[in-house]
C-alpha cells in the first residue's frame, strides 16, 4: 500500500503494434472509495460508510435486508471473457455476533438463470472475514447476465463488504464466432406483420407501387396478418382492399405470401353486447354459447377470402382473448364460465367445422394469441394452452405485452425460456408486438428482441404489429396518401426478415464475448446461410472472427445498421474478420455449401435434351438426391440414362425420363434418345364398352394409352356402318348420335401417337350395343304454374312432377336444402348460382323432381320448401308430365351463369318426343324472351328479380340449345335438362322389327301358321299358331 489504498490495475508490455495484458481486478470501484458507484442493491438498501472499514476510507453496507439472498452486487458481463478462470474474493463483516456469508455468481444464458456459491464462511461483528474462490466463465448459447454478489446473513442483519476483487484476464474487444450447420433447431415459418387498419391509405396512396416494394420485396416478408371482418360493417371493403394488397405483395415478392387471418371480434350478432367493440363474449350464455354459429361463420369467412383470391394459410380464432378494450375485442376464458365463453370449446367447434368443410386444405390453426405470457384482463397464456386439446393447434401463438421490460429486451428472457421449456413441442408464433417505432435505440432493441425470441424461446415465426400505420407508428408510417416515413424499426426488422425465409432452419452459432449476440440460419437446400451479429455494447466496437468449420463460403454480402446506417451493404464477404461498431447489427448473407462437394455432368444424344437441372457440370453436396429429367424432341423417344452414375446404380430408374440420382462422387450421365417407331401402349381395350343411352345414341370409352410422343389419338370404327366411325380424335371417349332405334352396332378402337411415323396400335376386341326402342312422346298433363300448390292429374302410371325454385339473396351458400310434395320428399337434380357485382348479391335456380311412386304416395297437393338461408325474394313453378321414362326420367343436366342480358345452355341431345326444359333467374326486373324456338311456359316476378321457365319438344333426334334473353340482364342463372319419354313396347306382329305391322311381316307369320311353336309367336300359351294369334296380328295391322 502507498497512502490509504492503491490497486495494481495491470501491467502493459508493447511490442510494435501488439499489446499483452496482464491479469487485473475487473471490478469498478472495488474498495468503495467512490461511494457505491458501479454497485447495485439486491432488494435492500446499500450505502458507503466510514466505519467499519477494512482499508481506505469507505466500505459498503447492505441494510434493510428481509431475506438471506439480499446484498450488494455488480455486473461483470462486459468485463470478463468466456472460458477464462477468475479469482473472486472480498472482505466481509456483519452486524451480529455470527452469521454465514457468501460470495456468489448469478448467470443467465440460453439454459436459464443459475447461481453458484464461489466461497462460503462465517463472519462476525469484531473482524473482517476474507472470502475467496475461483470461477470459470461458461455460457450455453448467449450470455445475457453475469453478476458477482455478496449475501448470506439472515433477515435484519447488516452486511459489510470491502476490497472486493474479480481477478483475471480483462475482457477484450475481440471475439470469435463459431457457426455449426450440423446442429439444427427450429424450422422457420417466416417473418411478417399486420395490415389490420389503414389499408385504404395504402391502396389509395400515390406512391403505392414503391410502398409495396418497400413493404414486401425489400423486407422479404413471408406472412401477412389480416383481421377477419367477414359479415361485419365495412368488412367486405376491408377484405377487398386487403386482397388487393396481398396480390400486390405477391407480385412484388415474385413468390407466395402466406396469410394469417386473426379475429379481433366475431360479428355483432354473435356477441353478447351486440357490438364488435367493447369486449363482450359469445351470445347464448353458459348453457348455450354460440360455438356452432361461430364455427360456421369462420368456415364461411375462409370461403369468402378464397373467393377474393386469398388462400388462408393460418387462422387464429381470437386476437387477445384475455383483453377487453373499446376497439374490436371479444373475451374468452380458457374454459367456459358463467360469464365468458370458453376458448377451448370455441377452438374445438371451429376446428371440427373447418375440417369437415375443407379437409386437408383447411388453414393451419394457431392460438391463443394472448396479450403476452402473463394474463392481462384474463388468464395466463399457459392457462389457455392447458385447457385446450393440443391436436387442434398447429402452433402456439402469443404477443409480447404485459412484461415491464422498458428498453431492455433481455427482461423477456426468463419468460421466454420458461415458455420454451413448457410448450416448445409445437412451432411457436410471436404474432404481435411493437414498443416504439421512431428512434435508433428502439430499432436496435427490436433486433435484439428478435434474436432473443429466435434463440431462447426458439419461435418459428415473428410478426411485428403494424406493417404500415396512419399518422405515426408501424414499420412505415403513412403520413398521408402522398407521403410516407420509413421508421428505424424497419431496418432492425429487415436484418432478419430480408435474409431468412420460410423453410429455413436455425443452426448453432456462438460467440466467446458476452458483448456479441449471434444466430445463424440455413436454407432448405443448404446453399444459403445467414448469420446475424449484434454488438450490445453502447461504447465498444468489437472485432469478430467468424468460423464456418462445415460450410464453405462461395460468396456473400455484409449488411450493417448503426445509428447512422440503415441496413446498408458494406461490401462482399467471403471470410475473415469484421468490425461491429458499438450498438450495431450486421447480417452476413452467404452462399456456399455444406460438407464435401461433387460434380454431376449431364449431356444428351441427338433427339432430345436434359431439361432438369439442364446440361453441363453441376456441383452438389455429398449424398444429395438430385432430380433429373429429359425431354425428347418431336418424333423421338427417351430410351434410358447411361454413364458412370448409372453404372454404379446411383440412378433410381435409368429407364424413366424423370428420376433421381444420388451424388456421392463425381459422375457423368447421358440421356439417350431414339427415333420413335413404337406405337402407344397398352394395346387398346375398353374402359367402358359401347352402351346405348337412348334410341339413337351409343357412348363408349377406351382405356387411355400413353406414348413418348403425345398426344395420343383414337379411332373408333363402326363395323356395322362406317358412317358412324369417329375418325382420329384426341379424346378416348366417343359418343355417336342419330343411330336407328333397336339396332345392334359393333365397334372397335385403335390408337396412334404424334410421332412423324404416326405409329398405330392394332384394333381392340370388338364390342356391340343395341340401341333402345323408340320413345313415346312426353305428354304435358298440367303445364307450369306458379305457387306452392299443384293438384296431381290422373295418369297411366308414368307421371313426373317437375318443380323449379327461383331466388335472390346476399348469401353465397343460399340453397333450397329440401322440398316435399304432399309430405313426400322430392329429389334435387341440380342447382346453380350467379353473383352480380352491381348489387353485390346472388341469383339462384334449383330443379326438383318426383316420380310416379312418390306422386301416388303424396297425401296432398302442397309443396313445403326448406331453405338453408331465407332468400330476399323467391318464386316457384311446377308442372306434371306423363309417358316419362321409368328408369331415367331426366338427362343432360346443364347449369350456366352469366353477367349478361343473354344466357344459353350447352347443346343437349334429345330423342324424338323428348321435352327440353330450361329454368332461369335474373337479378333485375324486366321482360324475358325465349330463344332458339323455345316456348315461354311461365314468367315469375321475384321481389326485385325475375324468373322464367321455357320448353321445347324435339320432333326428331337433335341437339337443342335453350337460351333466354332479359331486357335488363346483369346476373343470370340458367338450369337446363331433358325430360325423356318412355320406351315404346313392341307390337305383336312386328316380326321383322321395323316397328310397323305390315305386309313384310305376313310371310313370316304364314311360315309359322298351324305349326307347333311355343315362342316367340305363340301368345295364347297353347304352343300352336292359329286364329288366336292371327286376330292379334290383325288388330295391330299397319300400326
Amino acid at each position: 500500500m502507498i497512502g490509504n489504498k492503491l490497486f495494481l490495475t495491470g501491467l502493459v508490455f508493447c511490442f510494435g503494434v501488439s499489446c499483452l495484458f496482464a491479469d487485473v481486478n475487473v471490478l469498478t470501484n472495488p474498495g468503495f472509495e467512490n461511494g457505491t458507484a458501479g454497485w447495485t442493491a439486491r432488494n435492500c438498501t446499500i450505502s458507503a460508510v466510514t466505519s467499519p472499514v477494512h482499508t481506505g476510507t469507505y466500505s459498503a453496507r447492505a441494510s434493510n435486508r428481509t431475506a438471506a439472498w439480499q446484498g450488494i452486487q455488480q455486473s461483470i458481463l462486459e468485463k470478463v471473457a468466456i472460458g477464462q478462470t477468475y479469482q473472486v474474493s472480498g472482505y466481509v463483516r456483519v452486524s451480529t455476533a455470527s452469521a454465514q456469508v457468501k460470495v456468489s455468481i448469478q448467470k443467465t444464458d440460453a439454459g436459464g438463470t443459475s447461481y453458484v456459491n464461489v466461497a462460503v464462511g462465517t463472519a462476525n461483528n469484531t473482524g473482517w472475514l476474507y472470502l475467496s474462490g475461483t470461477y470459470t466463465v461458461q455460457a450455453n448459447g448467449t450470455l445475457t447476465e453475469l453478476w458477482v454478489y455478496f449475501e448470506g446473513p439472515n433477515a435484519g442483519v447488516d452486511l459489510y463488504v470491502d476490497d472486493a476483487s474479480v481477478f483475471g484476464s480483462q475482457f477484450t474487444d475481440e471475439a470469435s464466432v463459431q457457426v455449426n450447420t450440423a446442429a439444427r433447431f427450429q424450422t422457420i415459418e417466416g417473418f411478417g406483420a399486420a395490415g389490420a387498419w389503414y389499408e385504404s391509405m395504402l391502396t389509395g396512396h400515390v406512391q403505392r407501387t414503391a410502398l409495396y416494394n418497400l413493404l414486401f420485396r425489400d423486407l422479404g416478408l413471408d406472412i401477412y396478418r389480416v383481421r377477419n371482418t367477414c359479415d361485419q360493417s365495412g368488412g367486405a371493403e376491408y377484405m377487398s382492399r386487403s386482397a388487393e394488397i396481398i396480390a400486390a405483395g405477391r407480385a412484388s415478392l415474385g413468390r407466395p405470401l402466406k396469410v394469417l387471418v386473426s379475429c379481433w371480434s366475431p360479428p355483432a350478432y354473435l356477441k353478447s353486447n351486440g357490438q364488435t367493440g367493447g369486449g363482450g363474449t359469445l351470445i347464448g350464455g353458459p348453457s348455450n354459447y354460440a360455438y356452432t354459429e361461430l364455427a360456421e361463420w369462420f368456415a364461411d369467412s375462409v370461403t369468402a377470402w378464397n373467393n377474393l383470391g386469398v388462400n388462408v394459410d393460418y387462422l387464429s380464432i381470437q386476437n387477445e382473448p384475455d383483453w377487453t378494450a373499446d376497439w374490436d375485442t371479444c373475451r374468452y376464458e380458457p374454459s367456459q364460465t358463467s360469464d365468458y365463453a370458453g376458448y377451448a370449446q370455441a377452438l374445438e367447434a371451429v376446428y371440427t367445422e373447418l375440417a369437415s368443410r375443407f379437409g386437408s386444405a383447411m388453414p393451419k390453426m394457431i392460438g391463443p394469441e394472448t396479450t403476452g405470457f402473463y394474463g392481462a384482463a384474463g388468464s395466463s397464456l399457459s392457462a389457455y394452452l392447458s385447457a385446450l386439446n393440443p391436436s387442434y393447434l398447429y402452433g402456439y401463438a402469443h404477443h409480447l405485452y404485459n412484461i415491464a421490460a422498458g428498453d431492455d429486451p433481455d427482461k423477456y428472457l426468463t419468460a421466454m425460456q420458461a415458455f420454451q421449456s413448457a410448450w416448445g413441442s409445437k412451432p411457436l408464433f410471436q404474432t404481435e408486438y411493437e414498443k416504439a417505432a421512431g428512434s435508433w435505440p428502439d430499432a436496435f432493441n427490436l433486433a435484439l428482441l428478435l434474436h432473443n425470441a429466435l434463440t431462447v424461446e426458439q419461435v418459428s415465426a415473428y410478426l411485428y404489429w403494424q406493417l404500415f400505420w396512419g399518422g405515426s407508428g408501424g414499420l412505415i408510417t403513412l403520413n398521408s396518401t402522398t407521403s410516407y416515413t420509413i421508421n428505424s424499426d424497419y431496418y432492425g426488422f429487415k436484418h432478419f426478415s430480408a435474409f431468412i425465409h420460410s423453410g429455413w432452419q436455425r443452426v448453432a452459432a456462438s460467440a466467446d464475448s458476452p458483448l456479441v449476440r449471434t444466430s445463424a440460419y440455413i436454407s432448405p437446400d443448404a446453399r444459403s446461410l445467414t448469420v446475424v451479429l449484434l454488438n450490445t455494447s453502447p461504447t465498444t466496437a468489437v472485432t469478430v472472427s467468424p468460423a464456418f468449420p462445415d460450410f464453405t463460403i462461395a460468396g456473400g454480402t455484409a449488411y450493417r445498421t448503426t445509428q447512422t446506417e440503415n441496413c446498408v451493404s458494406i461490401g462482399s464477404y467471403t471470410g475473415g474478420t469484421l468490425v461491429l461498431p458499438a450498438r450495431s447489427a450486421v447480417t452476413l448473407s452467404l452462399t456456399g455449401f455444406v460438407g464435401t462437394q461433387h460434380t454431376l455432368t449431364l449431356s444428351s444424344s441427338a433427339g432430345g435434351s436434359v431439361t432438369a437441372p439442364g446440361e453441363g457440370t453441376f456441383t452438389f453436396s455429398e449424398g444429395t438426391a438430385v432430380s433429373i429429367a429429359a425431354a425428347a424432341e418431336g418424333s423421338y423417344r427417351f430410351v434410358r440414362w447411361v454413364g458412370t452414375a448409372a453404372d454404379v446404380g446411383k440412378v433410381a430408374d435409368p429407364f424413366a425420363a424423370a428420376t433421381t440420382v444420388i451424388v456421392d462422387a463425381d459422375y457423368t450421365l447421358q440421356a439417350l434418345f431414339e427415333y420413335d417407331l413404337t406405337p402407344p401402349s397398352p394395346q387398346p381395350a375398353w374402359r367402358v364398352a359401347p352402351t346405348a343411352t337412348g334410341p339413337t345414341r351409343i357412348t363408349m370409352t377406351a382405356a387411355s394409352c400413353t406414348d413418348d410422343n403425345p398426344p395420343v389419338e383414337y379411332w373408333f370404327e363402326c363395323l356395322t356402318d362406317s358412317a358412324f366411325s369417329s375418325g382420329w380424335q384426341a379424346s378416348p371417349a366417343y359418343h355417336v348420335e342419330y343411330l336407328s332405334p333397336a339396332c345392334e352396332y359393333v365397334f372397335q378402337v385403335k390408337a396412334r401417337d404424334s410421332a412423324a411415323a404416326r405409329n398405330e396400335t392394332g384394333w381392340s376386341l370388338s364390342a356391340s350395343a343395341v340401341t333402345e326402342p323408340p320413345r313415346r312422346d312426353v305428354q304435358i298433363l298440367s303445364g307450369f304454374r306458379s305457387g306452392l300448390t299443384h293438384a296431381a292429374p290422373a295418369s297411366a302410371a308414368r307421371r313426373l312432377l317437375v318443380f323449379t325454385a327461383h331466388a335472390e339473396g346476399t348469401d353465397s351458400s343460399m340453397s333450397l336444402a329440401g322440398l316435399t310434395y304432399g309430405g313426400v320428399p322430392m329429389t334435387k337434380i341440380a342447382e346453380g348460382r350467379q353473383f352480380t357485382s352491381v348489387s353485390q348479391s346472388y341469383v339462384y335456380i334449383a330443379v326438383f323432381i318426383l316420380e310416379e311412386a312418390g306422386i301416388a304416395a303424396a297425401s296432398g297437393s302442397s309443396f313445403v320448401p326448406v331453405w338453408s338461408t331465407t332468400p330476399a325474394g323467391v318464386g316457384y313453378a311446377s308442372a306434371f308430365f306423363d309417358s316419362v321414362h321409368p328408369a331415367a326420367p331426366v338427362s343432360f343436366i346443364d347449369v350456366k351463369g352469366a353477367e349478361d342480358v343473354t344466357v344459353s345452355s350447352s347443346a343437349l341431345y334429345a330423342e324424338k318426343g323428348d321435352i327440353v326444359i330450361a329454368a332461369g333467374t335474373c337479378s333485375e326486373e324486366g321482360d324475358y324472351t325465349a330463344g332458339n324456338e323455345f316456348t315461354k311456359a311461365v314468367e315469375l316476378d321475384i321481389s326485385s328479380a325475375d324468373g322464367i321457365v321455357v320448353w321445347k319438344r324435339s320432333d326428331s333426334p337433335a341437339f337443342q340449345t335453350p337460351g333466354i334473353t332479359h331486357s335488363v340482364g346483369y346476373a343470370q342463372a340458367l338450369l337446363s335438362f331433358v325430360v325423356q319419354g318412355a320406351p315404346k313396347e313392341p307390337l305383336y306382329g312386328d316380326i321383322n322389327g321395323d316397328f310397323t305391322v305390315n305386309l313384310e311381316d305376313l310371310p313370316l307369320f304364314l311360315d309359322a301358321w298351324l305349326t307347333a311353336e311355343c315362342e316367340p309367336l305363340d301368345i295364347s300359351g297353347d304352343c300352336w299358331i292359329d286364329w288366336f294369334e292371327l286376330a292379334e296380328l290383325a288388330r295391330n295391322w299397319l300400326q
